[in-house]
Order: structure tokens, then sequence, then C-alpha cells
């Protein structure tokens, strides 16, 4: 081996580590949400949302093939019994979903057929996946394995999706802005994130951040955001509920 292919040995091996590194880094920041959220009390959480989504081809498919595609991703889950399948028309879109509740936790996998544009304009048909598991807060825990296994499986059928993990607790009482602020601190500081912006809306406390060591982010405005928390209050329970999310919430506050 000469001296040049050494060194081209070397760098691929140097490339190979940064990337393991980047991965542990993107993982262990998820692992600290979890353990943030657990720190404080189990029974202070309420739930963990795990989502996935990607493209899954152009064709046109008959009812028959969208219920065996979400089937074979259901089985790929560990699902092969106790489900129900409906099929729906919303808007201008079909929806094929199946649905398996569970002790730990609820699953959905949805095939949604719609039109889109392509680059050129031009009117084209996107089937999209969607995987969806809810885990109650005594399987909080394993979110972020469940969001690996979600992952493993859109890269098995050739998908490069985008991944989503929302975890929801609450609190006795009404939280005040220094009680907020001192939450917020903390998460941004767990996920090594600086803070990108902040609002309020119908009594909702939004602050967004972003940290260059987790790999999915989406774009508010102009700036890149993958971290969110917010705090919404119930008044008639008393309870403040913080919803904490990667890289952003993912549904009702």
């Amino acid at each position: 081996m000469n001296k040049k292919t050494k060194i081209y040995v070397l760098v691929l091996i140097w490339c190979a580590v940064l990337i393991q590194l980047f991965i542990h880094s993107s993982v262990d920041r998820e692992e600290r949400l979890v353990r943030q959220v657990l720190s404080t009390d189990v029974d202070a959480v309420t739930d963990s949302t795990i989502k996935g989504f990607g493209v899954y081809g152009t064709e046109v498919l008959t009812e028959n093939a969208k219920e065996l595609i979400v089937k074979r991703v259901a089985g790929k889950l560990g699902i092969t019994s106790g489900y129900t399948i409906s099929n729906e028309v919303v808007s201008d879109k079909t929806v094929t979903r199946l649905a398996k509740l569970g002790e730990q936790g609820n699953t959905e996998v949805k095939l949604v057929c719609a039109m889109a544009k392509d680059a050129y304009g031009q009117d084209v048909l996107e089937n999209y996946l969607m995987v969806q598991i809810e885990l109650t807060a005594q399987a909080s825990g394993a979110a972020v394995s469940v969001k690996e296994d979600v992952m493993a499986l859109y890269e098995s059928l050739g998908i490069v999706p985008d991944m989503n993990l929302h975890m929801k607790s609450q609190y006795k009482g009404k939280l005040t802005d220094t009680e907020m602020e001192e939450e917020t601190e903390a998460f941004l500081r767990e996920l090594d994130a600086t803070k990108v912006s902040e609002d309020r809306f119908e009594g909702v406390k939004t602050v967004y951040g972003y940290s260059k060591n987790i790999d999915d982010y989406v774009y508010q405005d102009t700036n890149m955001v993958n971290a969110q928390i917010a705090f919404s209050y119930d008044e008639e329970n008393d309870v403040t509920y913080i919803h904490r999310a990667l890289p952003f919430i993912d549904g009702p506050f």
C-alpha cells in the first residue's frame, strides 16, 4: 500500500468515525429529552408520540394494494392481528388507515394518496406513508428506541423520512413566568440548544430552539428550528401542560 492509498484509507476511517459520532450525539439529545421529562415523576407524563412521514412512490394504487401496503408496514412493527383497516376520502385525498390499540400505546399506519405539483408545475400523484405511535405514560421511557425502530422501518423501504418526537407532561397548578423560564432553560440546556424565538398566543407560551447536534429541523421563517417547548394552562382542572418536542410540536396543545 503506497502513501497516497494509506492517507485515503485513513480519511475514510475518520469519516466513518465522525458519522457515528454525529448519529450518537443526535440520539443522545433525544435520550436527554426523555430523561428530563421522566426525571420529575413518571406520573406527571401523560403520553409520548412518535411520528414518521415519507413519500411512498407515485404509482396509482388500487384499494387492495393500499391495504396490503399498510399491512406490510404494520407487520414490520410486529403488528399482525387485532387491527382495523378503514378507507376514506378526505377533500381531494384518499386515506387508507390501519389502527391497533395496545396496552402500552396505540399504533396508526396511514397511506395518503394526493395530487401534488412537480418541479415543472405539473400535477403528479404522490403516496405518503405516515406512521404514528402513541405511548402511554408508563411506556414513554422507550420513546427513543421506538423512534429508532420507526426510522429503521422507513429505511428498509428505501424512504428517507421526516421524524418527530413529542412528549407531554402535566403539573398541578399554574406555573409562574419564572417557573416556565426555568423549565425552558433546562430544556434547551439538556439539548445543547440555543433559543431562536418565543411567542404567546391564546394563553399558550411557545419557545423555539435550535441545536446543531440534532439532524432533523424545520424552518420558522428563515430560521432553523429543531427543539420546541410550550406551556398551556387548563383552568377548569388547574393543570399546566408542558409539551416538549424534537423538532416541533406536531399535535394539539
